[in-house]
């Protein structure tokens, strides 16, 4: 039977499993690590019977891990089928939490997707979610200059730049001369209306 246990969080009392924290790297380079963990840090109590652990994939139905605590069963399928070290453990000496985690070998890009950690008792249940990318490096440059620079600065040259700039131009062409350019001019404009409004 389950005990009551916090995992070292603070004290406040939950009536079933709850989850505490889902730890998924962001961004890795491709062929650059070794191994890779996804932890799922959770709480529970002596409710929580029949506790189990699943990690999804994207929006599949179908788990691509489980860990059945009570009958000491674990399974894996689908992409991380083969994937993980299944002697990984996060906490020896707890039995409920022990193998809650996702220790992946030699990531690679086609495991860049969501992953979903939900742990279910016939108390309750909770579920986190976290994305990971596993980039090559064009996929880098492309990528995180879209998603980290071209994409924020658009918005906030919409809502603050108003009628100043003509239309941003089309994110195909953004590693052209000109639209860096354009995206200097924006920044500029950003970072003067902030010391403007700062000095007000």
């Amino acid at each position: 039977m389950p005990q009551a246990t916090n995992n070292g969080a603070t004290n406040n009392v939950s009536n079933s499993v709850e989850i505490r924290r889902l730890s998924v790297p962001r961004w890795i380079q491709n062929g650059t690590e070794d191994s890779v963990v996804l932890d799922c840090e959770y709480v529970y109590n002596e409710n929580d019977l029949r506790l189990v652990v699943k990690w999804f994939f994207e929006d599949n139905l179908e788990p691509v891990y489980q860990w059945i605590p009570e009958l000491n069963n674990r399974h894996t399928s689908g992409i991380l089928k083969n994937r993980l070290d299944l002697d990984f453990a996060v906490n020896t000496a707890d039995t409920y939490s022990r193998f809650r985690a996702l220790k992946i070998q030699k990531p690679s890009t086609e495991l860049s997707g969501k992953y979903t950690c939900l742990v279910t008792s016939l108390a309750g249940q909770d579920s986190r979610e976290q994305v990971m990318t596993v980039f090559g490096k064009q996929t880098f440059n492309d990528s995180f200059l879209k998603l980290l620079i071209i994409k924020p600065l658009r918005t906030a040259a919409r809502k603050t730049c108003g009628s100043v700039y003509p239309a941003f131009p089309n994110e195909r062409s953004y590693s052209e001369p000109a639209h860096l350019i354009y995206l200097s001019l924006i920044a500029f404009t950003l970072s003067y209306r902030a010391s403007r409004s700062g000095a007000a």
